[in-house]
């Protein structure tokens, strides 16, 4: 099934901080996540809340864009369904990006543009609009969709990139090399590792056949 992701920056998405700094709309949220569409009126009876209460926070979850609804006809008139729009959310501070020094080149490299890889599951590759393909299978690593990716996760394996040698077009010589990325032994969503032997995390970075660091 696939899963929902929203990654916000605090400083332009406030509006969703604010949504969910609230225990009733916390519990709105879980139990749309967990029973799927309700109406108000649903929504009042499983949480004990007066039905003015209800309406007031799920317009806030609406306006913020945790929450869709819909309009069904009803027995008598209509029926507002509410919908979760996002099963995780995820928040990210945005660095300021500073001056480049004027013989510096910087290549950008797309998460999911690997040029070779081998792993096994547990596997997925997911972007902000949620999971790319199948859920633990190997072969979903070869998805057109893969460049989108932004989180990947797999059990054991490799993935490869091949990056442009553009000190060599410029006819530079190389000095120093760095390289920025992300790594982590745990996903969001993923519950505990259950025995010790399960959580010894080994992840290698190699640079052609040099170890760089573990």
């Amino acid at each position: 099934m696939s899963r929902n992701f929203l990654v916000i920056d605090p400083e332009e998405r406030i509006e969703v901080l604010k949504a969910l700094a609230s225990p009733i709309r916390i519990q709105v949220l879980k139990l749309l996540h967990v029973e799927g569409p309700l109406n108000g009126n649903d929504i009042a009876a499983r949480l004990s809340l007066p039905q003015s209460t209800v309406s007031t926070n799920l317009q806030i979850l609406e306006g913020a864009g945790l929450i869709r609804t819909e309009t069904q006809k009803a027995r008598k008139g209509n029926q507002k369904i509410c919908h979760s729009t996002f099963d995780e959310v995820l928040v990210t501070f945005k660095e300021e990006v500073k001056p480049l020094h004027a013989k510096t080149i910087e290549v950008s490299m797309p998460l999911g543009l690997y040029t070779s890889c081998e792993v096994s599951a547990p596997c997925g590759l997911c972007s902000t609009e949620g999971i790319i393909g199948l859920l633990d299978v190997p072969n979903t690593f070869l998805n057109p969709e893969r460049m989108k990716a932004g989180l990947i996760w797999f059990t054991r394996g490799f993935i490869e990139y091949q990056f442009p040698n553009n000190a060599k077009l410029a006819q530079n010589t190389v000095e120093v090399m760095e390289f920025s990325l992300e790594l982590s032994s745990e996903v969001p969503g993923t519950s505990e590792l259950s025995s010790i032997e399960n959580s010894i995390v080994s992840i290698l970075v190699w640079l052609s056949l040099a170890l760089l660091g573990n």
